[in-house]
């Protein structure tokens, strides 16, 4: 089993027409923070005759750092900031023939300094973004001539296949070659890297320094795939970043902005003729026709991406023809009603490739859909536990209170300052429409559109209108028609762009920004909500606006905001959330990935939507709703919807609440439009309406919507990242420090975790299969395997991985390895691995909206683990040793072995020095944010608990320091006393 980086990169320049010196010289630039390049010192260190020299970029490079080499080889991340003065040498030590190797890992989404998707991009030195041809890095593109604009993908088929041990494994690779001074550049795109899997990115890495180096290749050939991704297609569909679950640089989506029946279409080579595969990956389900059809070779392929419940993207294989050598078109053509996600195409020889052989394999224990579904079972039993909690006694004032201090604004922020400035107007469709920016927070800026009538007398009644996670913000069309709706019906309407999206997209402000703030209770929706607040101060300080007559709507995240909104601020005198009300129970069965924004920490085991929407009570509400809404049920709003309906019934009040069923998917289209209209005219404007016009909608980043010229903030300015980062460590300075009974009920242990092994049938590498069942609605049943050494009395270890589990570990050889020590092994997994995997991000997240985290999920499986082995009698007594690989398992490791004062050893490959270690990581795990963790402490007082000394590896941000190998593992439990 494998796990996937959110995006990989690797970027290497050689060539191999420069002849292998005697004595090469490789230069090792690390940025700080970087840590792959280890894994090519394994082959660098058989390499006779080659100096390394290792030098950090973090105060530029220079040329004397460069003098005598040939090779040099960076590693940087998108934050690296030294891409600018390290021109000048390298422009120098290219005359001289030098040859570079550039090794990037990107950042996951919301790193975006001068990142955008779909595009080779380095920040600059003053952060400005920048767009590269898709067929040169920036860097390389300033070092001479421009390059003209092509595709990668025809560049790297244009070469004569030396690259084929790279276009091999898993990932797609792309390259290209040109000459700079005396020496050559080639570029290497290799995608799709694997996280954790150590052994295929060394042989990526040595396979590239192979070939620069002149050297032969350290091995492997099973055979070359092309892989062309979504982003090379040329065409009427739009090229996007924000589909979760996306694997490469920008899926191609074909929606309302192109034509039903639209194509996209690219080149490609073909060097060898014969059969092949032609494969593709896109998005599936979620309740849409999503069908399209491949063309290529002369032949249209049968739609595929058919299924309606899927819900992720999925490799499928459209077909196979006979290709000629040679250059040939490769088309995407739209067959479905929905909307279309494709993300990449891979064409292979026949047979050779196939993208989801590694999923087929049997499970250890079970099946995949079994375990996912036990996971799932255990959120939701955890949620039905915590709902008979909910209604708990408590005046209004106070409940109010509390989702108060859960949003993390309690007390209320300062009031600062708006700042307010009109950067100017149009009028269009009857309405004028305004650019205004203000500052919610200083230095926080919130860009804006005011839709004023430009008929009737003011005062206005008004309308704030938060955007939901719409690719174009508040210039989405959607945006746009029910603004324009507002306004024409006598509102002045307000919408604006929430952070990490359209004029607000620069880095620290995505979506992901949440993580960041889990550990001091903080959530997007601490600022998202306190947008709205002072998005409300700024209407009622205009004259034309009727303080006593506001509304909130919004769709989405924009209905998030707007419920939790309504709920804090009475101002708001009725409220039309859209396509987001759903009682919680029905938000989890879902299991699909949903928006970190949705996930307040601990708001499930306080309240349900119901407890929400009557909150509002006895203020005006209307629900709306979508029939085939897959992201928030119409089974969970109408559940919502009646919990709430006894409330304003007990309240007298029951012709203020509404509620409004559309026809359709997720969405807020033209009749929900009609119904919130019509629903605030009654409430708080003049009259009904029960019709809409036409209006032509302009672009989403037209100059007539975009508050700034560049159409984006300035670097600079304050962002969700940098303020949730600054809480954590305001926290942790206050912070008092772990204590094993705080540990125990942070992580919500009552009692301790107990389990017991139930035997299954079976044998497995000369072990036993066991079940750890538990009473109580700890968890689900965890699969577990135990290998007993020969040797009496051996020590045992429990061995956790948090990403391979039992499979994988059997796979990458963990066992045998502890067994040759002299160990007997036991194996488990923990929810989220192994044969019980979720979705990372799913299970966190919800997690935490349930008030914990995979983390404290994981030590409570770890325990039970534990407590099962121990009443088993299997270890006779003695106490079982702990490994864990893994950042995230680590974590869960430590956490359980504090808390039980556990007297083995605790060995972890890889862990955190500190909670805020999270942020250094290259691509930082969703299971690592611990909710209001700092308030207590950091790790180092958790790991001050453990009776014995833990032996520990490396970080995943600290290059010196790799993960443990599992011989060293193996020879330090096997010592221990």
């Amino acid at each position: 089993m494998r796990v996937r980086l959110p995006l990989a990169i690797l970027l290497a320049l050689g060539s191999p027409a420069l002849p292998a010196l005697a004595s090469d010289v490789v230069v090792i630039v690390l940025h700080p923070g970087s840590a792959r390049l280890a894994l090519v010192d394994s082959y660098l260190s058989r390499l006779d005759g080659l100096e390394v020299r290792r030098v950090q970029a973090d105060s530029g490079l220079v040329p004397a750092r460069l003098e005598g080499a040939r090779l040099v080889v960076i590693e940087h991340s998108i934050r690296t900031r030294w891409c600018t003065e390290a021109k000048d040498a390298i422009r120098s030590a290219l005359e001289g023939g030098l040859r570079l190797a550039f090794w990037q890992i990107d950042a996951p989404a919301g790193w975006d300094d001068g990142y955008l998707p779909g595009s080779l991009v380095l920040g600059d030195a003053d952060g400005a973004r920048v767009r590269a041809a898709d067929s040169c890095h920036p860097l390389v593109r300033d070092l001479g001539d421009p390059l003209p604009e092509g595709s990668l993908a025809d560049a790297a088929l244009s070469h004569d296949g030396s690259w084929k041990d790279l276009l091999a494994s898993e990932s797609g690779a792309h390259f290209l070659v040109r000459t700079v001074g005396k020496g050559e550049v080639a570029v290497l795109q290799v995608r799709d890297a694997i996280s954790g899997n150590y052994e295929w990115a060394t042989h990526v890495a040595a396979n590239v320094l192979a070939w620069a180096l002149g050297r032969p290749s350290p091995g492997g050939d099973p055979g070359a795939a092309l892989h062309i991704e979504a982003e090379s297609f040329e065409g009427p569909w739009r090229l996007r970043q924000n589909i979760a679950g996306y694997l490469g640089w920008g899926a191609r989506t074909r929606e309302d902005g192109a034509p039903a029946g639209a194509t996209i279409e690219t080149a490609f080579r073909i060097e060898k003729e014969g059969l092949h595969d032609i494969w593709v990956r896109a998005y599936e389900g979620l309740g849409e026709d999503r069908r399209f059809a491949v063309a290529a070779g002369g032949r249209t392929f049968r739609p595929t991406h058919a299924a309606r419940e899927t819900g992720r993207f999925t490799w499928q294989l459209a077909g196979e023809c006979d290709l000629a050598a040679g250059q040939h078109r490769l088309r995407i053509l739209d067959a479905g009603s929905g909307h279309e996600a494709v993300d990449a195409v891979r064409i292979a020889p026949a047979g050779t490739h196939d993208p989801n052989a590694l999923w087929r394999r049997p499970a250890v224990l079970g099946s995949e859909e079994e375990g996912r579904r036990a996971v799932l079972g255990s959120l939701l039993a955890a949620e039905e536990a915590a709902r008979k909690e909910k209604h708990a006694t408590g005046t209004p004032e106070e409940a109010r209170r509390e989702l108060q201090r859960l949003l993390a604004l309690d007390p209320w922020p300062e009031r600062t300052p708006l700042g307010t400035v009109l950067h100017g107007s149009i009028v269009r469709e009857g309405v004028k429409v305004e650019r205004v920016s203000f500052e919610s927070r200083p230095g926080f800026v919130v860009t804006a559109n005011a839709y004023v009538p430009t008929a009737g007398k003011p005062p206005y009644p008004a309308v704030v209108s938060p955007v939901g996670h719409w690719p174009g913000a508040k210039g989405e069309g959607l945006v746009q028609a029910r603004s324009l709706a507002l306004a024409r019906a006598g509102f002045i309407a307000l919408a604006y762009d929430p952070a990490g999206q359209g004029e607000r997209a620069v880095s620290g402000n995505g979506h992901d920004a949440y993580f960041a703030g889990v550990p001091a209770g903080r959530s997007n929706l601490t600022y998202m909500v306190w947008d709205t607040i002072r998005a409300i101060d700024y209407l009622a300080s205009r004259e034309d606006v009727d303080p006593e007559r506001i509304a909130c709507t919004g769709a989405s995240g924009g209905g998030l905001n707007t419920l939790y909104a309504a709920c804090l601020d009475e101002r708001i005198r009725a409220a039309v959330p859209v396509v987001y009300v759903c009682r919680f129970r029905e938000f989890l069965e879902t299991g699909i990935w949903h928006c970190p924004c949705n996930h307040v920490p601990g708001v499930a085991a306080r309240f349900d939507h119901g407890d929400l929407l009557g909150m509002i009570a006895p203020r005006a509400l209307l629900v709306i709703a979508a029939t085939e809404d897959n992201l928030f049920p119409v089974a969970g709003a109408r559940a919502a919807f009646e919990d709430a309906r006894a409330i304003y019934r007990n309240l007298g009040v029951p012709e203020r609440l509404a509620y409004h069923e559309a026809p359709g998917g997720h969405d807020y289209g033209r009749e929900m439009r009609i119904a919130m209209v019509d629903f605030l005219r009654r409430q708080i404007g003049e009259g009904s309406a029960r019709d809409e016009p036409d209006f032509a909608l302009l672009g989403a980043e037209d100059p007539a919507l975009e508050v700034f010229p560049e159409g984006l903030l300035a670097a600079g300015r304050k962002t969700m990242e940098g303020e949730n980062r600054a809480a954590v460590a305001r926290a942790l300075a206050g912070a008092p420090g772990w204590t094993r009974q705080a540990l125990r009920e942070w992580l919500g242990w009552a009692s301790i975790p107990a389990g017991e092994l139930v035997p299954r049938e079976g044998l497995l590498a000369g072990g036993r299969r066991w079940l750890v069942r538990s009473a109580g609605g700890q968890g689900p049943d965890l699969p577990l395997v135990t290998i007993e050494s020969a040797n009496e009395g051996a020590p045992w270890v429990l061995v956790v991985d948090s990403s391979a589990g039992i499979r994988g570990s059997f796979d990458s050889g963990v066992p045998a390895a502890l067994v040759d020590a002299g160990l007997s092994v036991a194996l488990a997994d923990l929810r989220g691995s192994g044969d019980l995997r979720l979705e990372e991000h799913v299970l966190a997240t919800d997690a935490i909206l349930l008030g914990t985290s995979a983390a404290a999920l994981g030590a409570r499986d770890v325990a039970r683990a534990l407590a099962a082995l121990a009443r088993s009698g299997i270890p006779k007594g003695a106490p079982v040793h702990l490994y864990a690989r893994g950042a995230s398992g680590g974590l869960a490791v430590l956490l359980a072995a504090a808390a039980l004062e556990h007297p083995g050893q605790v060995v972890l490959d890889t862990h955190l020095e500190s909670i805020e270690d999270r942020w250094k990581m290259i691509a930082p795990s969703a299971s690592l944010a611990l909710p209001r963790f700092a308030f207590r402490g950091d790790l180092a007082s958790v790991r001050a608990l453990l009776a014995l000394p833990a032996e520990w590896g490396g970080t995943d941000g600290t290059p010196d320091r790799p993960p443990l190998s599992v011989e060293r593992a193996a020879r330090m439990i096997a010592g221990a006393k």
